[in-house]
């Protein structure tokens, strides 16, 4: 008897406990549409090329994630963003819902100062120069430094007087702050006449007869040799001569001089006989400049070569005949210049 009501006390207990199918409680995962990530963004001051205004334009979103390509990160839908340099900044907008789904849009904001700020250089005769600039931009501050980045302090008037030797060049930058810190530098060559203009990277395609083996790209390519950094090269093994780097322009141009920076490695790899030349089609060349049994006597030095030529040409090239010795060939830089007339 006690085994009998044992029993049916478990049966009991089972009853009470025990789930059917129709008492399970699913729960119901509710999908959410794909977020759309989508973005317009305006300069806020026509006065000042770097701050601009954001708006997320995306759909089916909860969250919003900003980076401006500077370091710099929002999580607002309408961020203002001020870049405190000139360049080219990537902007990612990444939206994203509950399900943890996310979209991504990108943009890029180009920032040039040659394009916002008008270096000017005015001859007063006998190597005396004044130096201005023009610009749109609302400026707080400036800068005069006689050479590159790490030049010595001349003047922060807004303009400047300097004197450069005649026959010589000199090296200006002028820096130009907004009244929120945002900084544009603008570097030139000058003679004694003007404003050299540096046609090396402007409005045309480049090309080498031959390339280092590892191509353009590579750390010894042929982009270092117009990188407009005197500490890298092009390098080429076994160089087939005669040798030449071309520029077709994409419009007429005068070329009256150009700068050369040797290697840092044996000067036997050093160019010793070379010509300059220009072309209307491609095809028929003119010699514009020859150079014979030249010395580069220190490793990365660079040394500014002038001619006469007032006709504008689309192609240029520098062909080089002979290297000093052995069959390797390197070159630090090579800038195409136009002086001024």
């Amino acid at each position: 008897m006690k085994i009998i009501n044992l029993l049916i006390g478990c049966a009991f207990l089972l009853g009470m406990y025990a789930c059917s199918k129709d008492d399970v409680v699913v729960e119901e995962v509710i999908q959410l549409p794909n977020p759309q990530a989508s973005f317009s963004f305006k300069q806020v001051s026509a006065d000042d090329p770097f701050t601009f205004q954001f708006t997320n334009e995306g759909l089916d979103f909860t969250e919003t994630r900003w980076s401006f390509g500077d370091d710099s990160t929002s999580a607002n839908n309408t961020p203002v963003h001020t870049f405190l340099n000139t360049g080219a900044f990537t902007i990612k907008l990444m939206v994203l819902n509950k399900n943890g789904d996310w979209a991504q849009r990108e943009e890029v904001i180009k920032i040039e100062p040659e394009k916002l700020l008008e270096f000017d250089a005015t001859s007063r005769g006998n190597g005396n120069l004044n130096l201005s600039f023009k610009t749109k931009v609302a400026i707080d501050s400036v800068r005069w430094i006689k050479g590159k980045i790490d030049g010595s302090l001349v003047s922060k008037d807004k303009s400047t007087n300097i004197n450069v030797p005649i026959g010589t060049f000199a090296d200006y930058t002028l820096y130009a702050y907004t009244p929120k810190g945002s900084k544009m530098v603008v570097y030139k060559m000058l003679t004694d006449l003007g404003i050299v203009k540096d046609w090396t990277n402007i409005d045309n395609t480049f090309t080498v007869s031959q390339d280092n083996s590892s191509g353009a790209d590579a750390n010894e390519g042929s982009k270092k040799l117009i990188d407009n950094d005197v500490l890298t090269k092009i390098f080429v093994g076994e160089v087939r001569m005669p040798y030449f780097a071309q520029f077709v322009f994409y419009q007429p141009r005068i070329i009256n001089a150009y700068t050369l920076t040797s290697g840092n490695d044996a000067d036997t790899r050093d160019p010793k006989n070379w010509e300059i030349q220009g072309s209307d089609d491609g095809e028929k060349w003119i010699t514009l400049d020859s150079q014979e049994d030249q010395l580069f006597d220190a490793r990365n030095l660079s040394v500014t070569y002038t001619f006469n030529n007032v006709r504008e040409f689309i192609y240029y090239r520098y062909l080089i005949t002979s290297v000093r010795d052995g069959g390797n060939y390197q070159m630090s830089e090579l800038r195409f210049l136009e002086l001024p007339r």
